[in-house]
């Protein structure tokens, strides 16, 4: 089983993920838009059946979650009815 994972900051996750490019594990295909390389994507999908259920759940909840904020956040400026607010407090690293 492999740790839990651990947060960091935008900035420091920039340079993670800039890392990798370096490495040739991912590909930049737009600036701060990055797409894992097939086989790496292959890897991660055998690693993430491996985990528990619950973990996976988890994951995909704060992923979830970070959507819908994103999407209310993003409709008020735009939308004449903006979505209604996400339940919970804010993500960590929310865009402004």
């Amino acid at each position: 089983m492999r740790p839990p994972e651990k947060a960091c900051d935008p900035s420091a996750a920039t340079g993670l993920l800039e890392d990798l490019v370096d490495h040739n594990l991912l590909i930049a295909h737009a600036l701060g838009r990055y797409r894992l390389h097939d086989l790496l994507r292959a890897y991660a999908r055998t690693l993430a059946g491996q985990d528990p259920a619950e973990r996976n759940q988890a994951v995909l909840g704060r992923l979830l979650h970070y959507y819908a904020h994103t999407s209310q956040s993003a409709s008020i400026p735009l939308a004449r009815y903006p979505r209604p607010a996400a339940d919970g407090p804010a993500p960590a690293h929310s865009l402004p």
